[in-house]
């Protein structure tokens, strides 16, 4: 009962704070922090040592695997739509 009182206590007393109280839940689960430390990047058969651009290249390359993505939708929605309607914000661009 001690230890179910202190962590209730515990993460009560850490309301608001969202890290405190993740580290309360993930001890409580005896869960450990893993942190892999990037050297590194490889892009455009470029090894990338500078950490300052890190952020750079990983933003760039999330926005364009979400543009590829959204595209690749709209282009298979388009298709699929083409054939059962006329007014489709799809298909006004094909006709």
């Amino acid at each position: 009962m001690d230890k179910k009182y202190f962590y209730s206590n515990t993460i009560q007393n850490n309301v608001g704070n969202i890290k405190q109280t993740w580290k309360i839940v993930n001890e409580t689960v005896n869960k450990t922090s893993k942190t892999t430390k990037i050297d590194s990047i490889n892009a455009h058969d470029k090894v990338i040592t500078y950490k300052k651009v890190f952020p750079n290249i990983m933003n760039i390359y999330l926005l364009t695997t979400a543009i590829l993505n959204i595209a690749s939708t709209i282009i298979s929605n388009r298709f699929i739509s083409r054939n059962n309607c006329r007014r489709c914000c799809l298909c006004l661009f094909s006709h």
